[in-house]
């Protein structure tokens, strides 16, 4: 019996390809390249009750000064997104301190970084798939992905922030995906009295990108959001949060954990 085929060699494609739609083999990739890091600690699909919710956490990796918040998300599209090449590159990072919870907002030039996203779709050639109507394949789906994705993780951040203290700790929120990311960028002049972007400087595919997304976390009692540069309480704060291809997972955490407040 345990050498009966039951895949035969010309299904072994569609089977492979089936497999490989399931998240936790993207799970299991992530795990490998994240061991192979050093840290003081690191865990895999922790479940926490959280407002009567049961939470599940793809993976927690702490270091000395970090502790990364993780989701492993397999799409079927590629995600795009769009930046001014006026605006600046902002990182906004989350960190416990002695008054509580914070996020502090400073300049970068270590990530690329964005505040909307774009769903489309593309070839296995990478070339852009058009619907008959001229416009580029957008199924509804698509458009919701990355925020559905976004708002996930955000709330697995705000859960595991709530099992106990992180002093002097910056708490990453991190997307790892085995989408295809790519960064678009354009000026005020490629914008039209309508506000339709008639043309832009550049679409490259880029490893990763920092995410800037406003969401009003709910910190417990015991912990206050606080802006802090006047230290007033400010409950529209935006956080960051970093996304990346699994290809280049171990080279983007690294540079995350180069990062200090």
């Amino acid at each position: 019996m345990e050498n009966e085929e039951i895949i035969l060699p010309e299904d072994k494609e569609i089977f492979l390809k089936s497999l490989n739609k399931k998240g936790f083999l993207l799970e299991d990739k992530t795990w490998k390249i994240l061991e192979g890091l050093s840290h003081e600690g690191i865990s895999r699909n922790k479940v926490i009750e959280h407002n009567g919710e049961r939470v599940e956490i793809d993976f927690i990796f702490e270091s000395s000064n970090h502790c990364l918040v993780g989701d492993c998300k397999r799409t079927d599209f590629s995600w795009i997104f769009a930046k001014a090449n006026e605006r600046t590159n902002t990182l906004n990072l989350i960190y416990d301190s002695s008054r509580g919870m914070k996020v502090k907002t400073r300049a970068t030039s270590d990530f690329s970084t964005a505040w909307t996203d774009i769903g489309v779709m593309f070839k296995e050639d990478g070339r852009l798939m058009v619907e008959q109507n001229g416009f580029a394949k957008s199924p509804r789906e698509s458009w919701n992905d990355l925020e559905k994705n976004i708002k996930q993780i955000l709330k697995e951040t705000e859960a595991y922030i709530q099992t106990k203290r992180f002093l002097g700790k910056i708490i990453i929120p991190i997307i790892v995906t085995n989408s295809k990311l790519y960064f678009l960028k354009y000026s005020k002049g490629d914008l039209d009295n309508n506000g339709d972007l008639t043309d832009y400087n550049s679409v490259n595919e880029i490893e990763g990108i920092v995410y800037n997304f406003p969401e009003v976390l709910k910190w417990d009692k015991m912990q206050q959001t606080i802006l802090s540069e006047d230290e007033e309480m400010f409950q529209h704060h935006v956080k960051s949060i970093f996304i990346v291809n699994i290809n280049y997972l171990g080279t983007f955490v690294a540079k995350i954990l180069d990062q200090s407040l």
